[in-house]
């Protein structure tokens, strides 16, 4: 258990293994902007030195990178504490099967552009079994193509709060 205000560092100074529970700091020095031009692989590859899965040192310092303004840093150092979480958990337990849906479907909640790639990929699959099935014949699409009537009633299957047609 150890704490400092400033942590005064240079990369080059840590050992290959460090203790890193149970360790605080409120921020680095900044001096000469040194640290901006570290990467969060570095913070990452940083807190990993340490042995076991020790949640609370990512959570540590993602704190002090956002506090910094390093928001994006911070989220990554996030990203791989739950990917580290993912990898420590047992392989068969329902919790490895609940983190890797969280990883795969948005990607823990840090990479949400995951979740509009799952849909677009539903909306699509939607569309096609409906282009193959003989409901198109059976709906009355007018002068609508009957891609583009399968695509919404594929989205509006996907989206049931919002009502895209009567």
């Amino acid at each position: 258990q150890a704490s400092v205000a400033v942590l005064l560092d240079s990369p080059a100074d840590w050992p290959g293994q460090a203790l890193l529970d149970g360790f605080t700091y409120e921020t680095w020095d900044e001096a000469g902007g040194r640290f901006a031009e570290r990467k969060s692989k570095w913070f990452i590859d940083w807190i990993e030195r340490s042995e076991g899965y020790q949640p609370k040192t990512y959570e540590q310092c993602a704190g002090v990178l956002k506090a910094a303004g390093y928001d994006q840093m911070a989220s990554e150092v996030r990203f791989a504490c739950e990917r580290r979480r993912l990898a420590e958990t047992p392989l068969l337990s329902w919790r490895k099967l609940g983190l890797f849906l969280a990883w795969g479907a948005t990607g823990f909640g840090y990479k949400l552009w995951l979740a509009f790639l799952w849909a677009v990929l539903l909306v699509g699959a939607g569309a096609l079994v409906f282009c193959c099935n003989d409901q198109v014949r059976l709906a009355d699409v007018g002068n609508i193509k009957h891609g583009l009537y399968a695509a919404e009633y594929s989205l509006d299957r996907l989206l049931p709060l919002v009502k895209l047609r009567d």
